[in-house]
């Protein structure tokens, strides 16, 4: 058999393996939602800037790839499942697309306070269960840090929500709509940091919350979100967290001089609805 013949064979035994793996259902990331937002990034490419503080720039991420990896975190003094969901647009690297993270430290805690009648929604920060960081290596290829979700100190995180509300939001809430970051929106106000859940996974509202409950492969989420964002690198600097109005590192300054000199900020706002499902094998998670 010649050289070439064994190649062609080989060639044809990769591309019918390839096909079968499509066939298959391979995780492909899909569902439905949108991530806009109003930023400005100093620095964003070396030669320009994208916005800037007094005229930030639109962005759309025009998001079509949504995956999730449920964990089991096994500390030995508090063991709890936790759950990282990233957004972005197609399925490559991380590297090679802008994407948002979102990151829950404690399923559970998100599911009892989700399972409330009075449920409004969770903070979003860096000091919170639930945290969110935007990469933007297409938009901005040598900006290598990141704009984090921050709970601003002298604002509600989350808006005031009564169940009939939000439930009315939840059920009129079209995951396709595109929308558009100059509007507020609602119930958000400008300095919401916050994510409201209108599923999650098995629990429902008004029923209790097993000790051992947990996010997994095939389960639904569905919810929106506004965030306000900030330079990852400025946001928690020698341990203290910029704009929360305590001062975190114990050094008597509360919100450090250098938190004005923030290279990044805005906010961003969005929804999403779909499966969780592993991203293929080089899609890691950060």
């Amino acid at each position: 058999m010649s050289c070439c013949t064994m190649a062609n064979r080989i060639f044809l035994l990769a591309a019918l393996l390839g096909a079968g793996l499509t066939a298959s259902g391979c995780p492909t990331g899909d569902g439905e939602g949108q991530v806009v937002g109003s930023f400005f990034l100093l620095g964003c490419d070396d030669a320009f800037d994208y916005g800037s503080r007094t005229d930030p720039a639109r962005y759309d991420m025009g998001a079509n790839f949504f995956v999730g990896e449920p964990i089991f975190d096994e500390r030995e003094s508090n063991p709890v499942n936790r759950l990282d969901l990233r957004i972005q647009r197609g399925g490559n690297n991380i590297e090679d697309v802008d994407s948002l993270y979102i990151q829950i430290a404690d399923v559970r805690a998100v599911a009892e306070r989700f399972v409330a009648s009075d449920y409004a929604g969770s903070p979003v920060g860096a000091n919170q269960n639930i945290s969110a960081n935007l990469s933007l290596y297409v938009t901005c290829p040598t900006y290598f840090s990141r704009l984090a979700a921050t709970v601003s100190g002298d604002a509600s995180a989350c808006p005031g929500l009564d169940a009939a509300t939000r439930n009315a939001l939840c059920e009129s809430m079209d995951y396709d709509e595109p929308l558009d970051p100059t509007v507020a929106f609602g119930p958000f106000g400008p300095q919401s940091s916050c994510l409201v859940f209108c599923r999650f996974g098995t629990a429902e509202r008004g029923t209790a919350v097993s000790s051992t409950f947990a996010i997994d492969f095939g389960d639904i989420v569905q919810g929106f979100f506004h965030l306000n964002l900030m330079d990852q690198r400025l946001l928690v600097s020698g341990g203290e967290i910029c704009d929360d109005g305590v001062d975190n590192d114990g050094d008597g300054d509360i919100d450090e001089a250098d938190c004005d000199l923030s290279s990044g900020a805005g906010h961003l706002m969005g929804t999403f609805n779909f499966e969780v499902r592993r991203g293929q094998v080089a899609q890691e998670f950060p």
